[in-house]
């Protein structure tokens, strides 16, 4: 009995609520949207595994050819989602708070993959030929049509859910790290203890 007040007291209604509403965000509506004038791809989270292995997928869609990592990605996320909500039930250390961080981690780290991760700068060529002429033209055009793609994404519904969700979770989960204080026992050890 005394295992599951400690399991109430650990797990509270507002972390709840913030996972669920993150659970939302990432399997049932779109994290990022693509559009190109009548023409709109939805990308959801869980897809976001394979966005940020192939950025094009943002643009045309996730296929089937991209089973395995859409399902590791996938996996991940629920690793996630479970350790947030586990680690403070299963470990009695405070620092066990802190896996509510956990989502809001995994989102940052992937907005910094797909935004942060372009073709970046040109490599410098040295001469003066015609084939790195043709390579300076290249990844100039290639640099504008990655800037004119960011352009026309935008955060969907599902990201700014999980996002603020997240965000409060790691608020609550920071809060409860620091309220919560190791137990102390002032009690003496036994004399054959020693």
């Amino acid at each position: 009995m005394q295992r599951h007040a400690d399991i109430t007291k650990r797990l509270d209604a507002l972390s709840l609520l913030c996972l669920s509403m993150v659970v939302i965000g990432w399997f049932g509506m779109d994290t990022v949207v693509a559009s190109f004038g009548h023409l709109v791809q939805s990308t959801r989270f869980y897809e976001m595994g394979v966005a940020v292995l192939q950025p094009t997928a943002l643009f045309v869609g996730v296929g089937s050819s991209h089973a395995l990592a859409l399902t590791l990605f996938t996996l991940l996320a629920l690793l996630t989602l479970f350790a947030a909500v586990a680690a403070p039930v299963m470990f009695p250390h405070r620092s066990a708070w802190l896996a509510g961080w956990a989502p809001l981690v995994l989102m940052l780290v992937c907005a910094g993959l797909l935004y942060g991760g372009g073709a970046g700068t040109a490599p410098t060529l040295t001469n003066s030929g015609v084939h790195d002429n043709l390579m300076r033209i290249a990844n100039h055009l290639l640099q504008h049509a990655q800037d004119a793609a960011v352009s026309h994404l935008s955060v969907g519904a599902g990201g700014v859910l999980s996002a603020l969700a997240s965000v409060a979770l790691a608020v609550r989960s920071t809060r409860m790290f620091r309220v919560e204080m190791p137990e102390v026992s002032f009690e003496p050890a036994p004399f054959y203890a020693y």
